[in-house]
């Protein structure tokens, strides 16, 4: 007898009702996406552009990359896949259901739903320091000559590049000296990141989707190229939503009785000075990064190897690597 109870015991901890609603779902959802997949595949109609696939893979190894967590990663992509099914609820004011037009926008449901989660998650915010303010302040030095600012006699021109010299001299100062970091300068520092990587990145989506469509290059290198492109972009687009966030920060919300008061800068505080380090970076891997993208973005000037929102994105990963790389091998010298 003990053992029949034992049994049913087990059996009822496996069938019970919320087992059983989340068995229909996953079936639901399967069955449906066979369908899907059947459709995109049956019709002459282009539904789905193989530029999703390196986007989604970009984005993916920068939230890897910041978080350090693929657990993390693995539930955010299961829960953003989930919730994008919502991209073939009707339409507001669609007369007729048409399935294929819900097929074209699912993608980017997919991709908007998990940078929405890796934000909401809150792991995202890795923090600022010295040094990567400073390759970004190179970075705007360079756009600077290549956009034609420094060649354009117009007012605009000269407003912009003197704001930016500003920010780019206390980005150096503090790179190339051991001056205390300071809430302020904190602020400052951590501003002027969110507003130059939310242009680098804004400025590559548009310049990334000018490129001709995967499908319709022929040429085997030019596929790769874009692709490539397409993948740096997945990573850059979830510095947009982190960035778009830290610089709608510093509008006042008179709804929500936040207008400029003691709330106002406690949460500028929290959200700003707070992600940005006070570890000092050392003078050494300053002068390294100094040189190595000085090099980079003078020759790339000069004989235009890749266009610069390309060059630029590509120096914000490998630079960061060899500094790395640089650190481990002091460490392993120390230990010898």
């Amino acid at each position: 007898m003990k053992n029949n109870y034992e049994k049913k015991e087990k059996f009822s901890i496996y069938i019970n009702l919320p087992f059983i609603v989340i068995s229909l779902i996953i079936i639901a959802l399967i069955a449906f996406l066979t369908i899907v997949i059947q459709k995109v595949f049956n019709t002459q109609q282009q539904l789905f552009h193989l530029y999703i696939l390196p986007l989604f893979f970009g984005l993916i190894f920068e939230y890897y990359r910041i978080i350090q967590k693929w657990n993390v990663v693995l539930g955010t992509a299961l829960a953003s896949f989930m919730l994008s099914f919502t991209a073939f609820f009707p339409f507001k004011n669609q007369s007729q259901y048409l399935l294929e037009s819900h097929i074209e926008v699912w993608p980017f449901y997919l991709l908007g739903s998990f940078l929405l989660i890796a934000v909401c998650i809150g792991e995202v915010k890795k923090p600022l320091t010295e040094g990567i303010t400073l390759i970004q302040s190179l970075a705007v030095i360079y756009w600077f000559f290549d956009f034609g600012l420094v060649q354009n006699d117009s007012i605009f021109s000269k407003i912009l590049i003197g704001l930016g010299s500003i920010f780019c001299i206390l980005s150096f100062l503090n790179a190339f000296t051991y001056l205390i970091l300071s809430d302020f300068n904190r602020l400052l520092l951590s501003a002027w990141s969110s507003t130059i990587m939310l242009i680098f990145a804004i400025d590559n989506i548009i310049r990334v989707y000018r490129n001709e469509s995967i499908e319709n290059i022929s040429i085997l290198s030019q596929q790769a190229y874009v692709i490539v492109q397409y993948f740096v972009l997945g990573i850059s687009s979830i510095h947009i939503v982190t960035n778009f966030i830290g610089l709608v920060a510093f509008i006042p919300l008179p709804l929500k009785e936040r207008f400029f008061n003691s709330q106002y800068f406690y949460d500028l505080k929290n959200l700003h000075i707070e992600r940005y380090s006070e570890r000092q970076v050392s003078i050494l891997k300053s002068f390294i990064c100094l040189i190595l993208l000085s090099c980079i973005f003078y020759l790339n000037y000069q004989f235009h190897f890749l266009p610069r929102n390309f060059i630029t994105w590509i120096s914000f990963i490998i630079i960061p690597m060899i500094l790395s790389i640089v650190r481990n091998i002091r460490k392993q010298n120390r230990k010898r």
